[in-house]
């Protein structure tokens, strides 16, 4: 397809700048759309729109939902339920982790890093381990272990 003049376009629907999206995208590819002239005083209009709309909208439940949903492809319900499952405890310890001062969740989301597959809900200290794990050799972590073991063993028994 040529490129259109930006005003000579008959063609529909229109998406963006008067023109349909062949052309738009057209002289898109060509450099021939002008850049966009916006003031800065309407960026700073829209900024305060978008705040504005945040604040009245975007609830801390929102926010949360939005976040699992990008970072691990599951709903908010989702959470919800793996979290009365287990009871409100750590997967790995068992544990029921004390409420964090500020309000924040203190069960985190445990998942591979290499599928992405959520695994289940664990407390910081597990879900540290489990990443530090992950990264090391357990046989050589089990190795240095035994070993400091021994020692204390032959150490009491002298």
């Amino acid at each position: 397809m040529d490129s259109v003049p930006l005003e000579n376009c008959t063609h529909e629907p229109k998406i963006a700048r008067g023109l349909c999206r062949p052309c738009y995208y057209t002289n898109w590819r060509r450099g021939l759309l002008p850049p966009l002239q916006r003031s800065p005083q309407s960026s700073e209009e829209h900024r305060q729109q978008m705040r504005d709309w945040k604040a009245t909208n975007l609830t801390p439940a929102r926010r949360k939902g939005y976040v699992l949903m990008e970072l691990y492809r599951i709903t908010l319900a989702d959470f919800k339920r793996m979290k009365v499952e287990q009871g409100g405890a750590c997967a790995l310890c068992g544990l029921v982790p004390p409420p964090s001062k500020d309000g924040k969740e203190v069960l985190f989301i445990d998942h591979d890093h290499v599928t992405g597959q959520v695994r289940a809900l664990l407390c910081r200290r597990c879900n540290l381990a489990v990443g530090w794990v992950e990264k090391c050799d357990i046989a050589k972590i089990q190795t240095y272990l035994e070993s400091f073991k021994q020692r204390a063993l032959a150490a009491v028994n002298e």
